[in-house]
């Protein structure tokens, strides 16, 4: 009976006959350097908003307590214009 030519295909990155294991250089990762870059930007970025967002909450705090108070004020004006009168 004859042999099929069907043969299982090879792993990938198995060289059929045994080539060496080191990687290609075509296939090297990016420099680190793009990486660093990347992250620094990011990091720049979160900061940012982490600032804004504190500021927005500061801001909004000091509305609220200007509006708290001339609501207090407004409130001590009625009571003294009724003792007054």
């Amino acid at each position: 009976m004859e042999q099929t030519a069907l043969r299982p295909k090879p792993m990938p990155g198995q060289e059929p006959g045994g080539g060496d294991s080191r990687p290609a250089p075509a296939a090297r990762r990016p420099h680190a350097v793009r990486r660093r870059g990347r992250r620094l930007m990011s990091l720049l970025f979160g900061l940012l908003v982490g600032t804004v967002l504190v500021l927005s909450g500061v801001g909004l705090g000091t509305v609220g307590a200007t509006v708290i108070g001339m609501s207090r004020m407004a409130a001590l004006q009625r009571a003294a214009g009724e003792a007054g009168d």
